[in-house]
């Protein structure tokens, strides 16, 4: 009994969204940690950049999209970005990827 509740914990934990786990993960987080005098604006845009991996091959991967901050924020009129937040979305260690930037300004 011990040894199957002790497994649940595991599989919990490691297929939890808040850290990265093994089934799916889905974190937002601050792209710069510098928020000095930074302020907070309602203006926002974001690009994911996709991308379909084979875990057990190093490197066999398809890419596609872009996510660079200054087509970012060409694309949504941002003439003076304040700052940017980083989205990462996995399913199945990395088996489907959106790594999306978000871009906050004027």
């Amino acid at each position: 009994m011990f040894l199957k509740n002790c497994l649940v914990l595991v599989i919990i934990l490691t297929t939890s969204g808040c850290t990265t786990g093994i089934l799916y993960t889905d974190i937002t987080e601050p792209y710069c940690t510098n928020m000095n005098n930074t302020p907070l604006l309602a203006q926002a845009n974001s690009a994911p950049l996709k991308q379909i991996s084979i875990p057990q091959m190093p490197g066999a991967r398809i890419r596609w999209n872009t996510n660079t901050i200054n087509d970012i924020a060409k694309e949504a009129g941002i003439s003076k970005i304040a700052f940017c937040d980083r989205k990462i979305y996995r399913i199945l260690l990395g088996l489907w990827e959106e790594d999306s930037i978000i871009v906050y300004g004027e």
